[in-house]
Protein backbone atom coordinates (compact mmCIF):
# COMPACT_ATOMS: atom_id res chain seq x y z
CA UNK A 1 0.00 0.00 0.00
CA UNK A 2 1.23 3.53 -0.96
CA UNK A 3 2.34 5.90 2.13
CA UNK A 4 0.08 9.20 1.98
CA UNK A 5 3.18 10.66 1.48
CA UNK A 6 3.36 9.69 -1.70
CA UNK A 7 -0.17 10.84 -2.70
CA UNK A 8 -0.65 13.59 -4.71
CA UNK A 9 -3.83 16.69 -3.60
CA UNK A 10 -5.85 17.10 -6.47
CA UNK A 11 -6.48 20.22 -7.73
CA UNK A 12 -9.26 20.55 -10.60
CA UNK A 13 -10.88 23.63 -12.02
CA UNK A 14 -8.97 26.39 -10.07
CA UNK A 15 -8.07 29.59 -11.71
CA UNK A 16 -4.64 30.87 -10.21
CA UNK A 17 -4.27 34.53 -10.13
CA UNK A 18 -1.28 36.18 -9.24
CA UNK A 19 -0.01 34.04 -7.29
CA UNK A 20 3.11 31.97 -6.24
CA UNK A 21 1.40 28.57 -6.75
CA UNK A 22 3.58 25.17 -4.97
CA UNK A 23 3.53 22.30 -7.98
CA UNK A 24 4.93 19.73 -5.36
CA UNK A 25 2.59 17.20 -4.17
CA UNK A 26 -0.56 18.41 -6.44
CA UNK A 27 -2.16 17.09 -9.11
CA UNK A 28 -3.46 20.10 -11.63
CA UNK A 29 -6.20 19.06 -13.57
CA UNK A 30 -8.41 21.95 -15.75
CA UNK A 31 -7.04 24.88 -14.11
CA UNK A 32 -5.52 27.89 -15.03
CA UNK A 33 -2.55 30.04 -14.41
CA UNK A 34 -2.23 33.86 -14.76
CA UNK A 35 0.72 35.56 -14.29
CA UNK A 36 1.65 33.49 -11.85
CA UNK A 37 5.13 32.27 -10.45
CA UNK A 38 5.08 28.08 -10.36
CA UNK A 39 7.79 27.23 -7.89
CA UNK A 40 8.96 23.25 -8.29
CA UNK A 41 11.41 21.75 -5.53
CA UNK A 42 11.38 17.97 -7.17
CA UNK A 43 10.73 16.99 -2.98
CA UNK A 44 7.50 15.57 -4.57
CA UNK A 45 5.96 14.14 -7.68
CA UNK A 46 3.83 16.54 -9.29
CA UNK A 47 1.95 16.85 -12.08
CA UNK A 48 0.06 19.09 -14.72
CA UNK A 49 -2.23 18.13 -17.04
CA UNK A 50 -2.46 18.61 -20.86
CA UNK A 51 -6.39 20.83 -20.43
CA UNK A 52 -4.54 23.26 -17.84
CA UNK A 53 -3.25 26.62 -19.58
CA UNK A 54 -0.82 28.91 -18.41
CA UNK A 55 -0.52 32.62 -19.40
CA UNK A 56 2.18 34.86 -18.56
CA UNK A 57 3.76 32.78 -15.83
CA UNK A 58 7.41 32.13 -14.93
CA UNK A 59 8.95 28.86 -13.22
CA UNK A 60 11.21 28.81 -10.58
CA UNK A 61 13.32 25.68 -9.62
CA UNK A 62 14.37 25.44 -5.84
CA UNK A 63 15.83 22.72 -3.80
CA UNK A 64 16.69 19.27 -5.61
CA UNK A 65 15.21 20.72 -8.68
CA UNK A 66 17.55 23.37 -8.58
CA UNK A 67 20.71 21.16 -7.72
CA UNK A 68 19.82 18.92 -11.40
CA UNK A 69 19.89 22.23 -13.22
CA UNK A 70 23.20 23.29 -11.57
CA UNK A 71 24.51 19.27 -12.19
CA UNK A 72 23.76 19.64 -16.15
CA UNK A 73 25.01 23.11 -16.02
CA UNK A 74 28.31 22.07 -14.77
CA UNK A 75 28.60 19.07 -17.33
CA UNK A 76 27.65 21.34 -20.35
CA UNK A 77 30.68 23.16 -19.02
CA UNK A 78 32.94 20.14 -18.76
CA UNK A 79 32.31 19.62 -22.78
CA UNK A 80 29.54 17.13 -22.01
CA UNK A 81 27.40 18.64 -24.03
CA UNK A 82 26.01 15.06 -25.94
CA UNK A 83 24.54 14.00 -22.76
CA UNK A 84 22.63 17.53 -21.57
CA UNK A 85 21.70 18.09 -25.76
CA UNK A 86 19.76 14.90 -25.82
CA UNK A 87 17.92 15.71 -22.36
CA UNK A 88 16.61 18.57 -23.22
CA UNK A 89 15.70 17.11 -26.49
CA UNK A 90 13.83 14.88 -24.48
CA UNK A 91 12.06 17.49 -22.47
CA UNK A 92 10.97 19.40 -25.73
CA UNK A 93 9.14 16.38 -27.44
CA UNK A 94 7.60 15.65 -23.81
CA UNK A 95 9.44 12.01 -23.88
CA UNK A 96 9.86 10.47 -20.06
CA UNK A 97 12.00 8.04 -20.49
CA UNK A 98 14.40 10.26 -18.52
CA UNK A 99 17.96 9.42 -19.55
CA UNK A 100 20.56 10.58 -21.43
CA UNK A 101 21.81 7.19 -22.15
Amino acid sequence: MPSSDNLLVAVNGRTFRNEIVILDGHAFEDCRFIECELQFAAEREMSIAVDCKMLDCSLRLAGRAAFTVDFLRQIDAFGLTGPVDLILAQIKRHDDRGSAN
